[in-house]
């Protein structure tokens, strides 16, 4: 009876697991592709100029295929010679079963200087 309630909570478990991928997944995956797009085009504004920076945003965002985030969730600023990009986005999740919305955040940054380094 014990290794039948065992194996039943591991299904459980799986279960949930796989859903968690199959919801949340690619939400994080485009997360971790963001990170190189914001870097990218703080190199590419820190070496050309803004407009320039903005294009290889719109490009990067397109290549990468990341429908999540849109161009305008994406501000470039700058602070003395750091030239810095910042995304904040969110996406809506619908959970299956319980009716439930979960609304996750996410935000990427990248600094780079003038000597075209990304900054710690």
């Amino acid at each position: 009876m014990f290794k039948v309630l065992v194996q039943g909570l591991l299904v459980v478990g799986v279960l949930l697991g796989i859903g968690w991928v199959v919801l949340f997944g690619p939400h994080y995956i485009e997360y971790m592709k963001m990170d190189d797009v914001v870097k990218s085009t703080a190199l590419t504004w820190s070496a050309f100029t803004e407009d320039r920076a903005r294009s290889s945003l719109k490009d990067n965002l397109r290549m990468e295929e990341i429908g999540d985030v849109l161009f305008e969730d994406c501000t470039l600023s700058q602070q003395n010679d750091e030239k810095t990009v910042t995304c904040r986005w969110y996406a809506d999740i619908e959970i299956p079963l319980v009716g439930q919305t979960r609304r996750l955040r996410f935000e990427r940054t990248a600094t780079a200087t003038k000597d075209q380094r990304l900054a710690d």
